[in-house]
């Protein structure tokens, strides 16, 4: 399942706030088209039936289920690298899983 660090909870929940989502909302992880893009996320008033459902009380959040059985325990950081911010996930090693 995937893990958010403080600052990637931060920027998402400031993102759903600043963007009028009620704060019921959770944050879904999938990939449009199939697997044929980019993963990519939404904003969503609730899962999908199959997705895999995590987060805290500030921030849910739903990984589609085939991403989760490819990726499985990662974590979702928010960083600004050459003065760009946006989003990472980074897998964690194997072995190792998320808190």
């Amino acid at each position: 399942m995937f893990a958010l660090t403080a600052s990637a909870t931060t920027a998402l929940t400031d993102a759903r706030l600043k963007s009028g989502i009620p704060a019921t909302w959770g944050i879904r992880f999938f990939e449009p088209d199939g697997g044929k893009s980019d993963l990519t996320f939404h904003f969503v008033e609730a899962p999908e039936p199959d997705d895999v459902v995590g987060g805290s009380v500030d921030l849910r959040t739903y990984v589609d289920a085939a991403i989760d059985r490819r990726i499985g325990d990662a974590t979702v950081d928010y960083q600004t690298v050459d003065g760009k911010s946006g989003i990472v996930i980074r897998p964690y090693p194997a072995g190792r899983s998320a808190k």
